[in-house]
């Protein structure tokens, strides 16, 4: 991580990643990034320097990470990690309060199970819900909304 100044002069590195990484998403707060990739989703307080528990991503089934974003809803704590595969595969993970541990709440194999290339997100509604637009590698658009059940329901293709 670099700031920024006249010049860029590196404050940390962080090792253990193998593979190639396909997506980074920083946290709205600036505590936690996100790197995505042929190994799966880590996680990194940027605080501490330190990285979470590793997270289990089903690389075998779901492929690797391709997009990822962080969301949250109007009356959540805590942001949940949203991340796209190249199976087509939408899956949402959230931190557990009493050990900060990173869980897959939802996951969900979209259309015909082509590689989500984008996801953007927008809170929506008093309910806690949120929606989702996703883009995938055979040109559809769809916009879902995941809601405070962590239900995902269709919208729009």
């Amino acid at each position: 991580l670099f700031l920024t100044s006249k010049c860029y002069q590196r404050i940390s590195t962080f090792t253990g990643t193998e593979g190639s990484i396909h997506a980074l998403a920083l946290s709205t707060d600036g505590q936690i990034l996100a790197a995505g990739g042929t190994q799966g989703v880590r996680l990194w307080n940027l605080k501490s320097c330190k990285e979470f528990p590793q997270v289990v991503t089903y690389l075998d089934s779901r492929g690797a990470v391709s997009c990822a974003v962080w969301v949250k809803t109007k009356f959540a704590i805590s942001e949940m990690l949203c991340y796209g595969t190249g199976m087509g595969y939408l899956v949402f993970l959230r931190s557990n309060p009493t050990d900060m541990h990173y869980q897959e709440i939802c996951a969900r194999r979209l259309g015909s199970g082509f590689e989500i290339t984008c996801i953007a997100w927008d809170a929506v509604s008093a309910d806690s819900s949120c929606q989702i637009a996703v883009g995938t590698h055979d040109n559809i658009v769809q916009v879902l909304v995941l809601g405070a059940a962590y239900q995902l329901q269709s919208v729009f293709a």
